[in-house]
């Protein structure tokens, strides 16, 4: 077993329970008709963004040099997108998780997982690779920055399709081929 495949089966099991944290969340809120328009938009985001990066956590595997700095930003790197699934759908009662405290929430666990993105992906060597990156998560962070920061239904409401559709987009447009 090669020290990526140890690491790999952390990661999944991480990123699976961040799922599966996420699925439940909707399912919950969607059974009791509590799931808005904004709370499924951020759960579509959050499911493709945790699929885009357990995908794109493969380009680890030609790592041949490990070391604990390594390995720690990355269990913390997918521990973040976990905690993006229990920020969106925070366990509990609900009495205390109204929505827009979830969002405020949810952006501030946003930033904190683009923080370790940028450290994973530097690590790994590919900050400028594409060219486009630094630029795209400047500007999911402006995103984040004012989705915990406003209390504006609308405002939230657009940012939230925004988000959606651009991961979509980074998803099947440029990121389709990473790794074949």
């Amino acid at each position: 077993m090669t020290k990526f495949d140890f690491l790999s089966v952390l990661v999944s099991i991480v990123f699976g329970i961040g799922l599966t944290h996420l699925c439940h969340g909707v399912f919950h809120l969607a059974y009791r008709r509590r799931l808005d328009e904004v709370g499924l938009l951020l759960a579509a985001f959050t499911f493709v963004v945790l699929v885009l990066n357990w995908w794109m956590f493969f380009g680890w595997r030609v790592r041949a040099n490990w070391n604990f700095e390594d390995f720690l930003v990355l269990v913390l790197w997918a521990l973040s997108f976990y905690g993006l699934a229990v920020a969106l759908f925070p366990p509990g009662p609900e009495e205390g998780n109204n929505s827009d405290t979830r969002h405020h929430w949810f952006g501030i666990a946003f930033l904190a997982n683009l923080g370790l993105d940028i450290v994973q992906t530097a690590l790994l060597g590919t900050l400028f690779n594409p060219w486009y990156y630094l630029p795209f998560v400047g500007q999911y962070a402006i995103c984040a920055s004012v989705i915990a920061r406003t209390r504006k239904p609308g405002l939230t409401r657009a940012l939230a399709w925004y988000l959606f559709l651009s991961v979509l987009l980074w998803s099947f447009v440029v990121r389709r081929d990473f790794g074949s």
